[in-house]
């Protein structure tokens, strides 16, 4: 994806609200428990949800297995820039980053956001053609 962005010459935006963290993975085991508690206040009433939560609980053991392997499969910071080495080398401006939303060091978003040199300068060139002279 990170290549098309490129080779397209168009803007990309990529945020990992996980990360590979004992804290995050306990958080995602917690969706069992999540599921099997919100599954009566979930409307409109359905049986088969009732069945596959309580008698059969492919639910919440489907989305345990897919919030774990998501967190297994972040990306940090260091590695995305190892995905962005070499690519629009001439060109493109790529930032990457972790922000930690909430004042709470428990939390972290890594980002990267990569768009071409020259869309930098038509976001500025406007304010530049509008500027008052002396």
């Amino acid at each position: 994806m990170l290549s098309d962005a490129v080779d397209a010459d168009t803007g990309i935006a990529v945020f990992e609200m996980t990360s590979r963290s004992l804290f995050s993975l306990w958080t995602m085991l917690m969706t069992t428990v999540v599921a099997f508690f919100a599954t009566p206040f979930i409307r409109p009433f359905l049986w088969r949800q009732w069945l596959f939560t309580y008698l059969v609980p492919i639910i919440p053991l489907a989305a345990t297995f897919d919030g774990v392997v998501s967190c297994l499969r972040t990306y940090t910071p260091a590695e995305m820039r190892d995905l962005v080495e070499g690519l629009g080398e001439t060109g493109y401006t790529w930032e990457i980053g972790e922000l930690r939303p909430f004042g709470l060091p428990i939390f972290r978003v890594a980002f990267l956001v990569g768009y071409p040199a020259a869309a930098a300068e038509q976001v500025c060139a406007p304010a530049e053609r509008w500027a008052v002279s002396g």
